[in-house]
């Protein structure tokens, strides 16, 4: 007779979240969170085909609930404020962690930055459409790679702000 499993794919999402949370960095295996959630290691892989799929399940689900929080107006530069406020804070949550992961073997930076990159433009256009405004696409792309730049470097909005005055 099978073993029942009795954890889901959420919990060791759970998991993991409040290890990245605590900065238990170096416990993020997936040994370690087998251990947690009391299942086996094969059990652990009929969920995720390694610890960098969960953590990447744990990042883009905070994403998502970050972007939720973009608010959209009749002003173009607050609504461009809003997007780069969720890629900050976003950002800034998770610092230390991409900090600490680039010194290991996690090396999807490209891959992050060109869907992150996507997000962000469909986002800006939104905010050009629904201010009924033109946009030309190379000037979404530079503001894109502006705000993911400056966002992921934890500048303050207020040195982007300068330049987004003169440019829209």
């Amino acid at each position: 007779m099978p073993k029942v499993i009795n954890v889901t794919e959420e919990e060791l999402i759970s998991i993991t979240k409040k290890l990245i949370d605590n900065k238990e960095y170096t416990n993020i295996n997936c040994r370690y969170i087998s251990n947690l959630a009391n299942i086996g290691l094969g059990t652990f892989y009929k969920f995720f085909d390694s610890k960098y799929s969960l953590i990447a399940r744990v990042i883009l689900n905070d994403w998502i609930i970050f972007r939720k929080e973009i608010i959209i107006n009749n002003n173009l530069l607050d609504s461009i404020k809003s997007i780069y406020n969720a890629l900050y804070l976003f950002t800034k949550k998770y610092f230390d962690f991409f900090q600490y992961e680039s010194n290991s073997s996690l090396n999807m930076v490209h891959d992050k930055h060109s869907l992150l990159f996507e997000q962000i433009k469909e986002d800006i256009i939104n905010c050009y459409n629904f201010n009924n405004r033109n946009y030309d696409l190379d000037i979404i792309n530079f503001l894109s790679n502006m705000i993911i730049y400056y966002a992921s470097n934890l500048y303050e909005f207020d040195v982007l702000n300068k330049i987004l005055n003169k440019l829209i």
